[in-house]
């Protein structure tokens, strides 16, 4: 009996239909997610490409180009090439915001100048990129992020979704430049199930994500929200049941054991909220009761103007705390998220984002619902 075995060619064929069904089943599932996720990818380089070319003109021409050397610091200007008069639409920012005119300041650096992949109108809409200068530093975002739909946009500088795998860099989808180090080795087998997509584990000994400032540093005497997603608050390898799920440090002026404001649960399950001077000295300022089962995932949102701590669980305000110790303000240019840098914790955590504003309690509620 004659067999007939497969061709070069046919099995090129069989192999190039499989890797295009995989590929259509890979969108296929929730493939407006897929979509938005490629175009994030996409937007998040060419503002890189943006920046970068901007820092290559300064650096050659020892000076920033013409257009945005004249622009006032801490404004948001959208990004053109031609003159619109009109207030343009950038979500990130919420409402309209004025244009820089770089003609073709950049085309050494940039030949074409990127347009967001959902724009139709550039010459009348701008780029769909937007930049702030702030003492002749330059940040260039996109302003409109798939990833930030169910958060609100106005004064996020931190926003974490945990999917990624920890043995690289985690990205910071508030479109800065600041992204996460994971510490402790941690892999791809502390991807876990999370409340929205994927989240990180932590083991409780030696686990943490360490995102360095570089470009906007947090100064609690002003107003800052922080919200994250944890499930589980086992004891970890510290002797005092403390697990920190969230600590802010400046690392020019205190040690690596000290965080100066640090957000942590107790055995029990209270929160307490504690300020160090950079030594070993440390106070409490804030306790709250927790409302939840540790076996489930609970939001926790703690919202600080600068002397008053609030904790929201789930969506609903757990209580304020006020502490007239609480006197030292300092500027952080470090999160540590799950550990303290010698207090580990045990745990899930999800969706981290931090605002450099308090949020409403609607707001609050809202990310609750959207994200639940």
């Amino acid at each position: 009996m004659n067999k007939k075995a497969f061709t070069l060619i046919e099995l090129i064929i069989v192999i190039a239909i499989i890797a295009i069904l995989a590929a259509l089943s890979f969108v296929a599932v929730n493939p407006g997610k897929r979509i938005g996720q490629a175009q994030d990818d996409e937007r998040l380089t060419e503002a890189r490409s943006i920046q970068e070319a901007i820092n290559k003109y300064t650096a050659d021409n020892l000076a920033l180009p013409p257009s945005i050397a004249s622009i006032e610091d801490y404004i948001p200007y959208m990004i053109t090439n031609l003159n619109i008069l009109d207030l343009l639409d950038c979500p990130e920012v919420l409402g309209g915001i004025e244009e820089v005119n770089i003609g073709t300041e950049l085309a050494s650096y940039l030949p074409i100048l990127p347009i967001d992949p959902k724009e139709e109108d550039p010459d009348s809409n701008g780029t769909g990129y937007y930049l702030r200068k702030e003492n002749n530093v330059i940040e260039v975002k996109p302003c409109d992020l798939y990833a930030n739909e169910d958060i609100p946009s106005d004064g996020l500088i931190l926003a974490m979704r945990m999917d990624e795998d920890p043995s690289g860099p985690i990205p910071n989808y508030s479109g800065g430049p600041d992204t996460g180090a994971a510490q402790g080795g941690m892999d791809s087998n502390d991807i876990v199930s999370g409340q929205v997509g994927g989240a990180l584990e932590f083991d409780g000994d030696d686990d943490s994500l360490n995102v360095y400032l570089n470009f906007q540093e947090i100064d609690t005497a002003n107003s800052y929200t922080f919200s994250l997603w944890k499930k589980k608050y086992e004891v970890g390898n510290d002797s005092s049941a403390r697990r920190t799920m969230l600590a802010l440090r400046n690392a020019s002026n205190n040690n690596q054991g000290s965080a100066y404001l640090s957000l942590e649960q107790w055995e029990g399950g209270d929160f307490v909220v504690f300020i160090g001077n950079g030594s070993s000295n440390e106070t409490p300022i804030a306790g709250f009761t927790h409302q939840n089962s540790p076996t489930i995932w609970s939001h926790i949102v703690l919202v600080i103007d600068g002397s008053n701590i609030k904790l929201y669980e789930n969506g609903n305000y757990n209580g304020t705390g006020i502490n007239t110790s609480y006197t030292y303000n300092s500027v952080a240019n470090i999160v540590l998220i799950g550990s303290r840098t010698n207090q580990f914790w045990k745990t899930n955590i999800d969706e981290v984002a931090i605002w450099d504003r308090e949020l409403s309690e609607e707001e609050i509620l809202a990310i609750y619902n959207l994200q639940k």
